[in-house]
């Protein structure tokens, strides 16, 4: 998956210039975060009842709304119709009444490494600010101490974006991305095959942020997914 489709930006217009570049990437990116300055940009409201779960619970909640069917909604955080079905003993998928509750299923924590080593939630992804919802994660961490790819894949980018500083993205090859913004220091290149648990960068400030930390995030596709359906946070 390109940069440019991660984005959803039109590849013709984005290889005009570098200041053009990075000034669509800002747009296509938003970031108003615990930790990070307010976004100028409101985010779209991808999800509008979701009930985050504790890291020991089997996964996290979704409340069902007008016009959402289970395919929809299983596409919007990456399960299959069938495994929502199987734990939510629904016999008949086509028949899903609004309101409704419906547990989403954590998938595959076990491939996954926590970004930060030791570093807890400091803002968590879907809370609601005044005119948008947060994309991500931020986690605490050290300033210089070393963030960690969760998950196997290619850099698809590892540079400076406006808002989110010094960046890099890991594309996982399954349709799953990952982001990792406002650090010191890069310590990777594009194109590169990194693995699990491999430093990529260090812990900063750069961009829009107002301590250290790191601001994490999951797409699939072009939507951005709640982290914790993949990760398990460190415990303490």
């Amino acid at each position: 998956m390109g940069l440019v489709k991660w984005l959803g930006l039109n590849p013709t217009r984005t290889l005009l210039n570098q200041s053009r570049f990075l000034g669509m990437i800002a747009v296509a990116l938003p970031v108003a975060l615990a930790g990070c300055g307010r976004s100028p940009q409101q985010l779209p409201d991808i999800r509008p009842t979701v009930k985050v779960s504790t890291p020991e619970s089997p996964g996290m909640y979704h409340i069902v709304q007008p016009g959402q069917t289970l395919w929809s909604i299983s596409q919007s955080y990456g399960v299959t119709v069938e495994e929502l079905a199987r734990v939510n003993n629904i016999e008949d998928p086509s028949r899903l009444l609004v309101n409704r509750r419906l547990l989403i299923p954590r998938t595959g924590a076990s491939e996954w490494a926590w970004p930060v080593p030791g570093g807890e939630i400091l803002a968590p992804f879907g809370e609601r600010r005044s005119d948008h919802r947060h994309t991500g994660l931020d986690i605490r961490g050290q300033d210089g101490q070393a963030v960690l790819a969760v998950r196997s894949g290619r850099v698809l980018y590892s540079s400076t974006m406006r808002d989110y500083g010094k960046t890099v993205i890991v594309d996982h090859g399954d349709g799953l991305s990952s982001l990792y913004a406002h650090n010191s220091k890069l310590l990777v290149n594009k194109g590169q095959r990194v693995q699990r648990g491999q430093p990529i960068a260090r812990i900063g400030r750069t961009g829009n942020a107002t301590t250290e930390h790191c601001h994490f995030e999951i797409r699939r596709g072009e939507t951005p997914v709640d982290p914790l359906l993949y990760l398990r946070p460190v415990s303490h």
